[in-house]
C-alpha cells in the first residue's frame, strides 16, 4: 500500500479512537460516573484521605502514567457504582494518555528518520543521483526486478518525481549536491551496492564518478548522453571494471534503426534517402548508428534542425560524416512549411536525382513530442510519398491509433528504455 494511503488510514483510525474515548466519557457522566477531587499525593504514598477514598491499583497506575504529561492532571479518578460504565471510564482514562504518547513518539520518529537513523540502516543499497526522465525510468525498472532493494535518491530539487518516488516506490530521498563532500558523507557509499549517476549534466556525472569510484565497493554506473563525453569517460576510466557507462539515446536509437529503418532498407533495392528532423543528441546518435553498420544503404542524409549547420559541424568534429554518404544540413523550424520546401528541393537536387530514387524516410526525433507528432502528421497529408517515423517519449493508445502500416510509425522511448534498464540492472547488481 502506498505510504500516503497508510498515513491517511492511520489518521482516520486515530481520529476514530479519540471520538470513541470522548463518547465513552460523556455517556459515563450521564450514567452517574463522577470524578474525585485532586488526590495525586495520596495515591503516590498509597494512603487514603477524605478527598481520595480510592487508592487501589487503577488509581496508582493511572496517576503514575499521567505524571509524565504536564505534571499530572486535576480531574481526579473515576468514581461511582461498580459496573460497565465505571470500567469504561477507566478504559477511556488509560486510552487518552496512550494516544498522546503515541503522537509524541510518532513525531520524534518522523523527525529523526529522514536523517541519521534511516541512513544507519542502509546496507547493500543503490544510490540514484538525479531523478529526471532517465532516473525515474531506471527506478521503475529497478523496482520491477529488484523490489526489496533499499534505494536512496539524491537530487538538488524536490521536483514532482520525488513525491512519486518516495510514496509509490518507497525510496529514501536526500536533497543535496553530489559534488559536495557533505552530501557524499550522507550516502553511506562504502556500504552501498552501487551508485547510479543519471543527472542531465554529463560533466557532473563524470566528475562525481571520478570522485567516488574508490569509495563505492560495488558498481558505479554513469549515464552519458553526449557522444564525445561518453568516449572521454571511457578513456578516463579505462580499465575500471567497476565502472559502467551507458547512453539512453544510444539504446533508443539502436532500437529505432533495427525495428523501423532496417526493414525499410530491405524493402528497397537502391540506396536510400534519410531525413533526420531534429539533430540533437538523439538524431546524431541515429546517424552514428547508421554510418556504423548500414552505411552501404545510405545515399543521401538530410539533417533538419533549428541550428542544423552548427550541429552538423559538431557532429563532424565528434564523429565525422562518412565519405560514402552525401549529406545536407538545413536550418529551420520544423513547424515551418518553408523549411520542408527547402528539404524537398535538397532531395530533388541530390544524387538520387540521377537514379530511380526510393521513397524517402523521415525520422522526427526532436526533443519536443508535440512538434514531432504535428510535423509527422502534416508530412503524411502531403501528396509526396514518404515513410515517416515519429519519436515520442510515452506511447499511448491515442498514438497507436494514428499509426498507418508502411507509412507512419510511432516509436515510444519510455517502454523500450525501461525494458533495457531492467536487463542492465540485473547485470550491474545481480
Amino acid at each position: 500500500m502506498p505510504k500516503s494511503n497508510r498515513d491517511s488510514l492511520w489518521l482516520l483510525l486515530r481520529a476514530f479512537i479519540v471520538g470513541v474515548v470522548i463518547a465513552i466519557i460523556l455517556v459515563a457522566f450521564s450514567q452517574g460516573i463522577g470524578l474525585s477531587e485532586r488526590c495525586g499525593l495520596a495515591v503516590q504514598v498509597g494512603v487514603a484521605s477524605p478527598s481520595c477514598p480510592d487508592v487501589g491499583w487503577p488509581a496508582r497506575v493511572f496517576y503514575s502514567a499521567t505524571l509524565f504529561f504536564l505534571a499530572g492532571i486535576d480531574l481526579g479518578t473515576p468514581t461511582g457504582p461498580d459496573g460497565f460504565w465505571l470500567t469504561a471510564m477507566w478504559v477511556a482514562f488509560f486510552t487518552a494518555p496512550l494516544i498522546t504518547t503515541g503522537a509524541v513518539i510518532e513525531g520524534l520518529v518522523r523527525t529523526l528518520r529522514p536523517g541519521f537513523m534511516r541512513r544507519m540502516r542502509l546496507r547493500r543499497h543503490v544510490v540514484i543521483v538525479g531523478l529526471g526522465r532517465v532516473g525515474m525510468l531506471y527506478l521503475e525498472a529497478l523496482r520491477e526486478v529488484d523490489p526489496d532493494r533499499r534505494v536512496l535518491v539524491v537530487d538538488t530539487n524536490e521536483n514532482p518525481n520525488v513525491a512519486e518516488a518516495t510514496e509509490r516506490y518507497g525510496v529514501l530521498f536526500h536533497r543535496g549536491d553530489i559534488t559536495h563532500p557533505v552530501t557524499l558523507e550522507a550516502l553511506a557509499l562504502p556500504r552501498a551496492a552501487g551508485l547510479v549517476l543519471v543527472t542531465g549534466n554529463d560533466l557532473i556525472n563524470l566528475a562525481a564518478a571520478s570522485e567516488v569510484v574508490d569509495q563505492v565497493q560495488g558498481q558505479v554506473v554513469v549515464h552519458c548522453s553526449d557522444i564525445r563525453m561518453k568516449r572521454a569517460i571511457r578513456e578516463h576510466l579505462a580499465g575500471r571494471e567497476e565502472v559502467a557507462v551507458f547512453n539512453s539515446h544510444n539504446i533508443a536509437a539502436s532500437e529505432l534503426v533495427n525495428t523501423h529503418l532496417v526493414e525499410h532498407f530491405q524493402d528497397t533495392e537502391a540506396r536510400d534517402v534519410v531525413v533526420l528532423a531534429g539533430f540533437g543528441r538523439f538524431g546524431q546518435t541515429i546517424l552514428e548508428r547508421l554510418q556504423g553498420k548500414f552505411v552501404e544503404e545510405l545515399l543521401h542524409v538530410v539533417v533538419v534542425d533549428l541550428h542544423a549547420e552548427m550541429r552538423a559541424r559538431q557532429f563532424e568534429l565528434r564523429v565525422g560524416f562518412s565519405e560514402a554518404v552525401n549529406w545536407t544540413a538545413i536550418s529551420g523550424d520544423l513547424e515551418d512549411p518553408d523549411t520542408w520546401a527547402r528539404v524537398d528541393e535538397a532531395i530533388a537536387a541530390g544524387p538520387q536525382a540521377r537514379q530511380a530514387a526510393p521513397t524517402p524516410v523521415f525520422v522526427l526525433g526532436s526533443d519536443d513530442d508535440r512538434t514531432n507528432l504535428q510535423t509527422g502528421l502534416w508530412l503524411q497529408r502531403r501528396e509526396a510519398p514518404a515513410r515517416i517515423v515519429i519519436r515520442c517519449f510515452n506511447q499511448s493508445n491515442f498514438t497507436q491509433e494514428l499509426e498507418v502500416p508502411g507509412e507512419l510509425a510511432i516509436f515510444g522511448v519510455s517502454r523500450l528504455l525501461r525494458d533495457s534498464l531492467k536487463e542492465c540492472h540485473r547485470a550491474w547488481f545481480s
